[in-house]
C-alpha cells in the first residue's frame, strides 16, 4: 500500500481504515467524510490515481467487516467480502476508463482554449476551433495580466493548474487564459466583473497560487484586445520593476505611470536622472522604498530597517547626485516620474542616452 501523506503522519492506509471504521460503526459520519473528501484533495495534488485510492478504501471496508463480524458469521463476513471485490473490480474499471477519457477531452479543450486565447491577442477573430468546443467568444474582455513573485512560494508547475481552477470556479467555462509559472494573460468576459468582483478575484488566485500575484487589468472590446494586452503588460512591468504591493491595478487609475512609459525624448530624458544612482543600488532602493511610503520618513527607515537618520542622509545624496530635492513638491514629482521612466528602461534592457540637466 502507498504510504501518500495525508494530514500530519496519517498514510492513506491509516486514512481508509479509520474513516472505513467509523463509518460502518456510525460514529463521526461527517468526521469521516470531512477526511475522505482531504484524501480526494491531496491524492489529486499528489497526482495518485485514483484506482490506488479506491482500492485502499475498499481494502480498508473489507478489513472492517472481518473484525466487526462476530465470530458465527464468518461466512457472512466472507460474503460481504466478496461483494467488497466486486465493487472493488467494477468501480476502479469503470472510473479509470472515465478519467482516461475525460482527461483527453480535456485536454483538447484547453488546447482550444489556449489557441483562441492566443488567436485573440494576435487580433485574430476566428473563433471556429473553438465553437466546436462550445466556447463562445463575448463581445468584450477585461484583460488581465499577471504576475508572480518568483521568490516566493514552492512548486511554480502547479501554479497555472490551481489558478485555471480558481477561474473556472469563479467564473465559468468562457474564462480564457495563457498561463505559465510566472503569470500570463486572462480574458474575462467583461459583462461579468465589476472592479469589487475582480479585486477579490486576484486574491482568490493569489491564494490558489500560493505566492504574491500583481496584475493590471483594462477592458477592450474583441478587434482591441492585442493593443489592450501590450498595455498591460507594459504598465505590468513598470510597477514590479518599482516593487508595487501585490494586488490589482486598474490602468485607468495607473494613467501617470502608464503614459510616462511611453516612447520619445521625455521618457529617456526623465529615465536618465537617475543613471547617477545606478551604481548605487542602496539609493535607488532608498527612493523606490520612500515613494511607496509617500515620503513618510519613519515608515521608509521601518522598511528598510535603518535609522531615520541614516535615511536622511540618503536623501541628501539622492539630492546631491540627482540634483533634485526630493523635500519639494517640484522635486518629489520629477523624480517619481523618473522612477517610473528607469524602471520601464530596465524592464525593456535598454538604458537611458539622454542627458536631462537638472
Amino acid at each position: 500500500m502507498t504510504a501518500l501523506r495525508i494530514a500530519g503522519n496519517d498514510t492513506l492506509a491509516q486514512t481508509c481504515a479509520e474513516c472505513a471504521r467509523a463509518l460502518l460503526d456510525g460514529h463521526d459520519a461527517p468526521g469521516a467524510v470531512a477526511r475522505l473528501e482531504q484524501l480526494a484533495i491531496h491524492g489529486a495534488r499528489d497526482e495518485l490515481p485514483l484506482g490506488t485510492i479506491q482500492h485502499a478504501i475498499h481494502e480498508a471496508v473489507g478489513t472492517a467487516i472481518e473484525t466487526a463480524a462476530p465470530r458465527g458469521d464468518r461466512d457472512l463476513a466472507g460474503r460481504l467480502g466478496r461483494v467488497v471485490d466486486v465493487l472493488d473490480l467494477m468501480i476502479t474499471t469503470v472510473a479509470t476508463g472515465y478519467l482516461r477519457e475525460l482527461r483527453i477531452l480535456i485536454d483538447e479543450r484547453q488546447h482550444a482554449v489556449r489557441a483562441l486565447t492566443s488567436a485573440l491577442l494576435a487580433g485574430n477573430l476566428d473563433a471556429g476551433p473553438a465553437a466546436a468546443h462550445g466556447i463562445r467568444v463575448a463581445p468584450r474582455y477585461l484583460v488581465l495580466a499577471l504576475a508572480a513573485d518568483l521568490t516566493d512560494g514552492d512548486e511554480p508547475h502547479r501554479r497555472p493548474r490551481r489558478v485555471r481552477a480558481v477561474l473556472a470556479g469563479r467564473c465559468g467555462e468562457d474564462v480564457l487564459a495563457l498561463l505559465d509559472d510566472t503569470g500570463g494573460i486572462v480574458l474575462l468576459p467583461a459583462d461579468r466583473n465589476g472592479s469589487g468582483e475582480l479585486r477579490a478575484l486576484v486574491d482568490a488566485l493569489t491564494e490558489a497560487a500560493g505566492v504574491t500575484l500583481l496584475a493590471t487589468v483594462e477592458a477592450a472590446a474583441v478587434p482591441r484586445i492585442p493593443a489592450a494586452a501590450q498595455r498591460v503588460r507594459r504598465l505590468l512591468g513598470t510597477l514590479t520593476a518599482l516593487h508595487y504591493p501585490s494586488g490589482l491595478y486598474l490602468i485607468e487609475d495607473m494613467a501617470l505611470e502608464y503614459q510616462l512609459t511611453l516612447p520619445g525624448p521625455a521618457r529617456d530624458r526623465l529615465a536618465a536622472v537617475l543613471r547617477p544612482l545606478e551604481q548605487q543600488p542602496d539609493l535607488l532602493t532608498t527612493l523606490r522604498a520612500h515613494m511607496r511610503n509617500e515620503l513618510r520618513r519613519r515608515r521608509t527607515a521601518r522598511e528598510l530597517r535603518i535609522h531615520p537618520n541614516t535615511l536622511d542622509m540618503r536623501i541628501k545624496r539622492i539630492t546631491r547626485l540627482t540634483g533634485y530635492d526630493l523635500t519639494t513638491v517640484d522635486g518629489a514629482w520629477t523624480l517619481r516620474s523618473a522612477l517610473i521612466a528607469h524602471a520601464h528602461h530596465a524592464v525593456a534592457g535598454h538604458p537611458p542616452d539622454v542627458g536631462f540637466p537638472p
